[in-house]
């Protein structure tokens, strides 16, 4: 059977020394573990001696959390996920004390008209400030401490009222101005689609520093401009499966023509804002499987992959994601840049062929290309993404490294594993 490039990666880094043969020992000593399959020929001074201890605090016992470690996909270098929500909570949202200020400046809470249930309401609010000062009001409501407090001691009518100011008070974000500022320092993490959001959130924020990102998006200039690209990229999708079918299936055109009808209808005709329009495209012409031959279904199929997503598409982000909080838009591009374990043979798959959770069916990847990835097999991704296979190769380098240098630890065998794992066969 024919393997797939990637298979040929070699697991060769030794400092700054590097090989060409690929050679297997069993004699190769990985500390206390079996063979990881690395050769003399890879690291001469090896054979025979365990690797470096690491100081207790220096190491770390998952691949995500490798410092410096890249994505096997599209190589740019990752954070941790914990990274983000240190983002979110110390510097993005507003602490305690600001939010319950913001009751007041928001109009939300007015101390000279508020019924007694609002009074005592913001009263817990800022008792709950003073006590948590450096914690986010998110932060602050998520604690389980808090929750079983306001279950015990506050009235049922307290308790709604405050169930009414959370979803406002948890979104709280800065200015854009300033979110772009925080942000900034991360902006070399960000690939993709999020790395256009970002640039253009950065962009449009010298012109509304005082605005934040949901304002931005929701612009003319920004979002009707994104939304009539992202409808004649839709368009162009129904008119290719027209000339498709009136090319290769004539004989399916008057089965194809409401569909094609529908398809506009919900392109154009429908509320801009109603979700999953780009789903609600295929299952309008999945219905034509039972009226069509199987061949013919394939062929539209890979048309209807060509449909933006808002992973892939910047005017299908902000087609989908303008209405939401600043709060949860900072989020997704933050999320982007930090780093995900990929499932190499996918769970999601039936209970006979699901992908064990595993170290070895892992590998590393940014947010962003995952999410991307999604249900896509390596062996379509791998012709979309050839670029993977030199990555990979840095992210195994990488991993090699930090198992040398104890400081990643469990993972001695992982190398040689990932390499032998069935992503090499083309039939996964």
């Amino acid at each position: 059977m024919k393997i797939l490039p990637i298979a040929n990666i070699s697991y060769n880094t030794a400092g700054n020394r590097k090989v060409k043969d690929v050679g297997v020992s069993e004699n190769v000593s990985y500390g206390n573990s079996k063979s990881a399959g690395l050769s003399n020929a890879y690291y001469p001074l090896i054979n025979g001696i365990s690797f470096k201890k690491a100081k207790e605090a220096d190491f770390v016992d998952n691949i995500r959390d490798v410092p410096g470690i890249t994505c096997a996909c599209c190589g740019i270098e990752v954070y941790p996920y914990e990274t983000v929500s240190r983002i979110e909570d110390e510097k993005l949202l507003f602490f305690m004390p600001e939010a319950v200020k913001m009751l007041i400046t928001t109009g939300l809470f007015n101390p000279k008209q508020s019924s007694r249930a609002e009074q005592e309401a913001f009263k817990y609010l800022k008792s709950l400030s003073e006590k948590y000062p450096d914690k986010s009001f998110k932060n602050v409501m998520d604690l389980d401490s808090v929750q079983e407090e306001i279950q015990k001691e506050l009235s049922p009518e307290t308790r709604d009222k405050i169930k009414y100011y959370r979803p406002s008070l948890k979104e709280l974000c800065r200015n854009s101005k300033d979110m772009i500022e925080i942000m900034q320092p991360y902006e070399k993490h960000f690939s993709g689609v999020y790395k256009d959001v970002f640039e253009l959130l950065k962009k449009n924020s010298a012109k509304y520093p005082s605005k934040d990102f949901n304002y931005i998006l929701n612009t003319p200039n920004v979002y009707f401009r994104h939304l009539a690209k992202l409808q004649r990229q839709q368009k162009n999708v129904v008119n290719e499966i027209e000339y498709y079918t009136k090319i290769n299936y004539p004989k399916y055109q008057k089965f194809l023509k409401s569909k094609t009808k529908r398809a506009k209808d919900i392109i154009f005709d429908e509320d801009t804002i109603i979700p999953q329009k780009r789903q609600r495209i295929i299952d309008n012409y999945e219905t034509l499987s039972s009226v069509t031959s199987p061949e013919y279904m394939e062929g539209m199929r890979k048309i209807l992959s060509k449909l933006p997503k808002s992973s892939n598409s910047l005017s299908a982000f902000i087609a989908k994601y303008s209405y939401r909080s600043s709060e949860e838009i900072a989020h997704l591009i933050l999320v982007s840049g930090a780093s995900s374990e990929d499932h190499i043979k996918p769970q999601n798959r039936d209970k006979k062929d699901k992908g064990p959770d595993i170290n070895e069916n892992k590998i590393v990847m940014c947010a962003a290309c995952n999410s991307q990835r999604s249900k896509t097999s390596y062996k379509d991704w791998l012709l979309i993404h050839p670029e993977m296979v030199q990555n990979c190769q840095k992210y195994i380098d990488k991993i090699i490294d930090s198992i040398i240098s104890g400081k990643l630890v469990n993972y001695n065998d992982y190398p040689q594993k990932v390499k032998n794992h069935s992503l090499m066969n083309p039939a996964e």
